[in-house]
């Protein structure tokens, strides 16, 4: 499976709304969670938050959480799209307050 094939399969999921697809996906890869999903370096996890949903940032962070990364979970969750934002930057864009509380409840080191 090529790297522009595992971008698609969970993105074209997120856009239709299938947040369970999304999920299912990275549970059976998660290897690949950390990789970006978007031409601007989005992932999965920048994704979710804008859904403006808490599930699918909730399960995100479960599979994160149980996956051998190549990223400390500060690392990861500091990650920046090409904009510089990072996952709580965009949550604070879509005005995602429950997406803030619980990033920064198990990250304390995203504010500084």
């Amino acid at each position: 499976m090529g790297s522009e094939a595992i971008q698609k399969a969970p993105y074209r999921a997120a856009m239709k709304g299938k947040w369970d697809l999304m999920i299912d996906y990275y549970q059976k890869h998660s290897k690949y969670l950390h990789f970006p999903l978007t031409a601007s370096k989005e992932t999965a996890l920048h994704i979710a938050v804008c859904s403006k949903q808490e599930q699918p940032l909730k399960d995100l962070l479960a599979i994160m959480t149980k996956s051998e990364l190549p990223l400390t979970e500060t690392e990861f969750l500091k990650k920046t799209n090409q904009f510089g934002n990072t996952v709580l930057h965009e949550a604070t864009i879509y005005g995602n307050n429950k997406a803030v509380k619980l990033l920064v409840d198990r990250c304390p080191e995203l504010l500084s």
